[in-house]
């Protein structure tokens, strides 16, 4: 049984955000993130989540880190053995020889009054006096975060603190520190050295080397329970240096003060490593353990009791069981309910499968033995209470929050439940994101306004609604809904169970998505403010008026009055490293059915390793075996020894696409959603991968199986490949406004950027030839064309963003995705000696047009989803709609005329999908059998 490290507390901050954009660290949140995870994980370092605050975002500006040094000193005074971390992950700077830690709120005409001095922090450091304290500054970071190029316009000098600020060399402490008490500082890096991402730029590597040493890797006596900070600074003083000359070939060297040992948390929740007992991976957290249960029910209703468990249906129906993640499907069993009045029926059924839900009226759902986040849902019996068992309605009318009179009739948001007010939540609370129409007296969290919803109202009508939290938030069940209108009025309420993740606090927000007859109406952010460890729901809610014509509209307007036949829309996103999938079919523009809505049980690394398998698999090797891709354009596919090449090709392709189907449908979620795409959808239909971090060749699933040994007269069915059957899409989310990039993309003028490599050349200069007609052929139709043909102009286009064009085509050399085998980032070769990695874009200078970005070069289409990288966030970071790229290499001759037919084509085909365009080309070549498009995919949303 793990326990508690009682009397530790910890202040970590992370400066991600700066209102000096060129000073920004958006990699260090997700550091600070994990180990906050890390230490209130009762099975790793035990801390209690309430002892542990974060700071990232406006919440680490001077002011914050300032009072964030008081709460920790408040901890520390009121307990005469606590042990206390502090964590700062942001940028350093040197002036004259002082030193500064850069906040969120930095000045740079007044830096010295504006930025934390370093003695100023050392010194409320110095008087917080724990018998143990541990100090950790991660100030140098280098340009694999994102800052290396735009800091210096920032005029600063990035420095790493000095340990000897905090614990001076040489001086002794004032009292000689007895056993078990002590001081120690540690800095991420030495003078001159740099602070860098690793490989897969998932985190800091000195980050994720304190975290592994904090879950057991770092060494330590036999029967240890406890980590001691000795062993933690052994470890980060050999892993460091190793992680920066593997993965950069950099130097990196943790700087340590130490005085005195002592431990700084538990080992595995005090369980220590058993004899030949590996430690676990270090970002891999486990269920949080067992959690206590009591409840009593009193009239009608449901009551979920035990692990996971979830109560449906009228009555005193009981069913508990095994502890699931979110939406599982695993069977569970049914036991059962005692209530307090005899005339609630105890209904019994046969254990089944089912779709755990949070939609029925009358339920009530109960979280732990202490009463906490219990409540029933709004509608039979309007009441809710903090604890069933004590609850009466008239305590629980004193909490809800103040009515707003302005909302009545209008729809918007609320959070609902006692540990919600408007759309604020309590730390570690669960409530009910409510999707409603405002009756008088109810409280709104948010009122939503727009033209496109006002015909909702006019008649029988539905709006679907999608939501996907950000990372601090969770969904548990159901991501999406339908609402139904008739007669002016929302029929029913549509809720979600939202739940702060342990350790949240700040302002996090949940993307919401509107559609209608399958075509998209709105999209949004929508705040949510998840509340530090004991801090008070507010006493007054003012509603935030969302605007959805002024900030997101979308106009999509021949989309909605012709629908198409069937419209797909398949969100996959990872959610707490577990991939989520929901299938929304759409039949004539009218919502039909819903698949999945469930967690499968792929995570990000079995994820990626599909995807690097496909990566050898379809490699520049695979036209290695024959001279005639050398001068091959797509033109004339009849000559025998071409005919040869493309079959076998095209039999890799269905063996690749073959295997990953097969292991997608190994999960018992994307099996269901396979299956119901195989057997519903028809040629032609349109299939929208929502996604913030999945990249697949979706264009080359293959749903039989073609092994490699199959003799040469097995059949092979080309119309069988998705990107031959499905106009196929991925709409990204997450990065920029895609609505309002959209509107100022239908406002400006058509014109084409093309930027071509000079160096690339294959048979008779077939590449400058073709580009050359397709700029003739852009102004005879009437675009504007600019032409750029010299890396420094085509740098200029990729990361300073000086162009106007609406379609900006690049035709060059690209690298694929990092891996542990070749780490460096993704990189695009724009001349002879002038390249551009995806981490040196410079996100701040942006597109005023929203371009459709053609990146025709190998791979560029491809990244990780263990990567926070990759040419398609970088792109829509700079207000580019999207990208149309290839997953893998394709022969130079055939991509430069399939590029320019492809940008040719858009200029003159209005009123057509982008995914549609792109399924025709397939289908015209796939006839005559040329596999090779499948290799392109359409990564954004548009008719053009």
């Amino acid at each position: 049984m793990s326990r508690r490290f009682e009397n530790a507390y910890a202040l970590l901050i992370a400066v991600d955000q700066n209102r000096e954009a060129a000073a920004a660290l958006p990699a260090v949140a997700a550091d600070a993130r994990a180990l906050r995870d890390v230490l209130g994980h009762p099975r790793r370092c035990a801390y209690r989540p309430g002892k542990v605050r974060l700071l990232t975002g406006a919440e680490s500006s001077r002011q914050g880190i300032l009072a964030g040094l008081d709460w920790l000193a408040e901890r520390v005074a009121a307990d005469d053995d606590a042990t206390a971390i502090v964590y700062f992950s942001g940028h350093g700077h040197e002036q004259d020889g002082e030193y500064f830690l850069i906040p969120y709120d930095l000045d740079l005409k007044q830096v010295g009054q504006s930025a934390v001095a370093a003695t100023t922090f050392a010194t409320r450091i110095a008087k917080l006096a724990p018998r143990r304290l541990l100090v950790l500054l991660d100030c140098c970071h280098a340009g694999g975060m994102g800052v290396k190029d735009t800091l210096a316009a920032t005029a600063l000098h990035s420095a790493a603190l000095p340990p000897t600020l905090f614990l001076p060399a040489g001086k002794s402490p004032a009292t000689p520190l007895a056993q078990g008490e002590g001081r120690a500082v540690l800095s991420s890096c030495r003078p001159g050295q740099l602070s860098y991402l690793r490989a897969d730029g998932r985190m800091s590597i000195f980050t994720y080397h304190l975290i592994e040493a904090l879950s057991g890797h770092a060494p330590a006596a036999g029967g240890a329970t406890e980590v001691l900070v000795s062993d933690l600074i052994s470890h980060l003083h050999h892993r460091v240096p190793e992680s920066a000359h593997a993965d950069h070939g950099a130097e990196q060297t943790p700087w340590p003060e130490l005085r005195g040992n002592f431990p700084v948390a538990l080992l595995l929740g005090g369980e220590g490593l058993a004899k030949g007992q590996r430690p676990p991976d270090p970002l891999a957290l486990p269920a949080s353990g067992a959690v206590s249960h009591r409840a009593r029910l009193r009239g009608g209703g449901a009551i979920a009791q035990g692990d996971g468990a979830t109560a449906l249906g009228k009555g005193a129906t009981l069913i508990g069981g095994k502890r699931r993640r979110h939406g599982d499907t695993e069977t569970m069993r049914e036991a059962p309910a005692t209530v307090d009045d005899a005339g609630a029926a105890r209904e019994r059924s046969s254990s089944k499968k089912f779709r755990a839900l949070f939609a029925e009226r009358g339920f009530a759902f109960l979280d732990d033995g202490a009463g906490r986040d219990v409540f029933r849902l709004p509608g039979l019996t309007g009441w809710a209470g903090k604890g069933l068992a004590d609850g009466s309605p008239d305590a629980a009318a004193q909490e809800s929050a103040p009515a707003s009179a302005a909302a009545a009739g209008k729809l918007g948001f609320v959070l609902e439940g006692p540990a919600a007010r408007g759309l604020t939540l309590l730390a570690e609370g669960i409530a009910l994101l409510v999707f409603k129409q405002f009756a008088a007296g109810d409280a709104a969290g948010a009122i939503v306004e727009g033209e496109k919803l006002e015909p909702l109202l006019a008649g029988e009508q539905t709006l679907a609604i999608s939501v996907t939290p950000e990372d601090g938030l969770a969904i548990d069940g159901p991501h999406s809904g339908q609402a139904q209108f008739k007669d002016g009025r929302l029929q029913q309420a549509q809720a979600f169970a939202l739940r702060a993740l342990a350790g949240s606090a700040g302002e996090y927000g949940v993307h919401v998505e509107f559609h209608h007859a399958g075509a998209r109406l709105y999209e949004f952010r929508l705040p949510i403010i998840v509340l530090p460890p004991g801090k008070d729901l507010p006493a007054v809610v003012s509603p935030t008026i969302i605007d959805l014509d002024g900030l997101r509209a979308v106009q999509d307007c021949a989309e909605v009055g012709k629908p198409p036949l069937r419209r797909l829309r398949l969100k996959a996103c990872f959610e707490n490293n577990l991939l989520y999938l929901d299938l929304e079919d759409y039949v004539d523009g009218e919502f039909s059915n819903s698949v999945g809505g469930f967690t499968s049980s792929i995570d990000r690394a079995r994820l990626d390793a599909l995807r690097a398998q496909l990566a050898t698999t379809l490699g520049a090797n695979l036209y290695e075996t024959s001279s005639v891709w050398y001068g091959f354009d797509g033109s004339d596919t009849t000559a025998p020894a071409c005919r040869r090449a493309l079959t076998g090709v095209a039999r890799q392709f269905a063996q690749a696409g073959g295997v990953l189907y097969r292991a997608l449908r190994e999960d018992a979620t994307f099996c269901s959603v396979l299956d119901y795409i195989e057997g519903r959808a028809e040629p032609g239909t349109r299939l929208t991968i929502v996604t913030r971090d999945v990249s697949l060749p979706w264009e080359l699933l293959y749903p039989q199986r073609f092994d490699a040994d199959a003799p040469d007269d097995w059949p092979l069915q080309p119309e069988l490949f998705w990107g031959t059957r499905f106009a196929l899409e991925t709409q990204f989310l997450g990065e920029g406004d895609y609505a309002s990039l959209l509107k100022a993309r239908r406002q400006a003028k058509a014109t084409a950027s093309l930027n071509l490599n000079p160096t690339i050349t294959v048979d008779a200069d077939q590449p400058r030839k073709v580009h050359d007609a397709l700029a003739a052929a852009l102004r005879a139709q009437g675009p504007t064309v600019e032409v750029n043909a010299d890396g420094r102009n085509i740098r200029d286009v990729v990361v300073r963003a000086k162009t106007d064009a609406t379609l900006i085509y690049l035709f060059c050399h690209g690298s694929p995705p990092p891996s542990p085998a070749a780490p460096r980032p993704e990189s695009l070769e724009l001349d002879n000696g002038c390249s551009v990695s995806v981490d040196q874009i410079d996100e701040q200078r942006v597109y005023r047009n929203a371009p459709v970005i053609f990146l025709n070069a190998c791979s560029a289409g491809a990244f990780s989803p263990l990567s926070f990288t990759g040419f398609l966030r970088a792109f829509r970071r700079k207000k580019a709609l999207g990208l149309i790229a290839p997953s893998f290499p394709v022969p130079t001759g055939f991509a430069a005329r399939f590029g320019a037919d492809v940008v040719d084509a858009c200029f003159h085909s209005p009123g057509r999908s982008l995914a549609g365009l792109l399924l025709g080309f397939r289908q015209q070549h796939v006839r005559r059998g040329n596999p090779l498009p499948l290799l392109y995919a359409v990564q954004c949303q548009l008719d053009l």
